[in-house]
């Protein structure tokens, strides 16, 4: 039950994500095992890359 006030969490996601890796999720543990079954630098890469690459601001 959702208590008031308190939004439930959402992921959202690419439909690529599953399709190169095989790895899908369809709850909150799913995602934490299949987090486990990748390498920490590719979590590092897609997480801070973005950031961390040189960009144009409009």
């Amino acid at each position: 039950m959702e208590k008031k006030g308190i939004k439930p969490f959402k992921f959202m996601e690419c439909a690529v994500i599953p399709i190169a890796t095989g790895i899908k999720a369809q709850n909150l543990r799913e995602l934490q095992t299949g987090l486990t079954q990748i390498p920490d630098s590719s979590i590092y890469f897609h997480f801070w890359g973005r950031m961390l690459r040189p960009h144009i601001s409009e």
